[in-house]
């Protein structure tokens, strides 16, 4: 693995891992959105989505402010876990 890159499989344990400490885990998350625009949260914590996220590879994220208080739709999609992009600003590595 690269110096500046992150495989999809760490990722993708890092959004399943929701509480760390007693807290939500927070990130930075760049990807392409289910209308195929790219989108960007600054911060944002994992959240659950009404399927089954590993079956159908979603992921659910939800934009928080510096408090932790959410300020978007609790089910904002990432699409396919593949859309991801970067992950606290680290590009992700397919290989």
């Amino acid at each position: 693995m690269a110096k500046d890159s992150v495989k999809l499989e760490f990722v993708l344990a890092e959004l399943d891992e929701k509480i760390v400490e007693g807290k939500q885990k927070t990130f930075s998350i760049s990807y392409i959105n289910k209308k195929g625009e790219f989108a960007y949260c600054k911060r944002a914590v994992a959240c659950g989505l009404n399927m089954d996220m590993k079956k159908n590879a979603f992921r659910g994220i939800l934009p928080v402010d510096a408090e932790g208080n959410s300020n978007k739709h609790p089910t904002l999609q990432c699409g396919s876990s593949l859309s991801i992009l970067f992950y606290n600003q680290t590009i992700l590595e397919l290989k």
